[in-house]
C-alpha cells in the first residue's frame, strides 16, 4: 500500500525489475523516510538487524553523520541492485528469474510448488536465499530488505496471536502478572524452540518430559 511509506522501496527490492515511472527517485525517498523514523530502534538492536559496524554510534540523538552516511550508502547499494553491475547480483537475479519461471510454468498445469532443495541458494520466489546471497555486496540496504521482510503480510497472526493470550489472561486468571502472562506466551508460540534447548541442556531427561503441543 502506498499509505505506508515504502511502497516504492519494498517494489523496487524485489528481484524482478517492476516498471513504474520514477520507481527510483521515490525509493530514495523512503529510504530516508524509513531511516530517519527507525534509526534509534536500529541502533538499541543493532545486532538483530545487523547494522555494520561502521554505522554503529553510542548516541544516535546527536551522531548524524553516520545516520547520513548510512542513507548515502543505502542509495548507493539501491544503485547496484537496480543497475546489476555487480556478478554476484546479476548471478544471484538470474537464478531467481531462471527458478521463478520454472515454477510459474509448473503451476500452470497444476502443480504444486516445488520445493526448494538444500543446496540451492536461490530457487522458486525465495526472496531470503536471494538476498542472503548479495547481502555482503550491499550490506546497507541488506539492513532495510531484513527490517521489512519482518514485517507480516496480514494480520492474521497478530489475531491469532491477541486470541491465545486471550485464552490465557481471562478473568479467572487476570491477576496474572503481565511479566508472566508475556512468559507464557512467549513460550507457546516458541514451543519448538524450546523444547529444543531443552534436549540440548538436558539431553538425558528428555525421555520424561511430555511437550504439549
Amino acid at each position: 500500500m502506498e499509505e505506508s511509506g515504502v511502497f516504492h522501496l519494498c517494489l523496487i527490492l524485489w528481484p524482478e525489475t517492476v516498471n513504474l515511472p520514477n520507481l527510483q527517485r521515490y525509493a530514495n525517498r523512503e529510504i530516508e523516510f524509513l531511516v530517519m523514523h527507525q534509526w534509534k530502534k536500529w541502533q538499541k538492536f543493532a545486532d538483530i538487524v545487523g547494522l555494520p559496524q561502521e554505522y554503529r554510534t553510542s548516541d544516535p540523538q546527536t551522531d548524524d553523520e553516520k545516520q547520513t552516511n548510512f542513507i548515502l550508502s543505502c542509495r548507493s547499494d539501491l544503485m547496484k541492485h537496480v543497475t546489476t553491475g555487480d556478478t554476484a547480483i546479476r548471478t544471484a537475479r538470474a537464478h531467481f528469474l531462471r527458478d521463478s519461471k520454472t515454477a510459474e510454468e509448473k503451476l500452470k498445469h497444476c502443480d504444486k510448488l516445488p520445493k526448494p532443495s538444500k543446496d540451492s541458494k536461490a530457487h522458486a520466489f525465495n526472496l531470503k536465499a536471494y538476498w542472503e546471497s548479495i547481502g555482503a555486496d550491499i550490506p546497507a540496504l541488506f539492513v532495510l530488505y531484513y527490517v521489512l521482510s519482518c514485517c507480516a503480510a496480514s494480520e492474521a497472526g497478530v489475531e491469532r496471536f491477541f486470541s491465545t493470550e486471550g485464552l490465557f489472561h481471562d478473568d479467572e486468571r487476570s491477576s496474572i502478572s503481565p511479566v508472566i502472562t508475556k512468559a507464557v506466551i512467549c513460550t507457546r508460540w516458541n514451543h519448538d524452540l524450546v523444547k529444543r534447548q531443552y534436549v540440548r541442556e538436558f539431553p538425558m531427561d528428555v525421555q520424561d518430559v511430555e511437550f504439549d503441543e
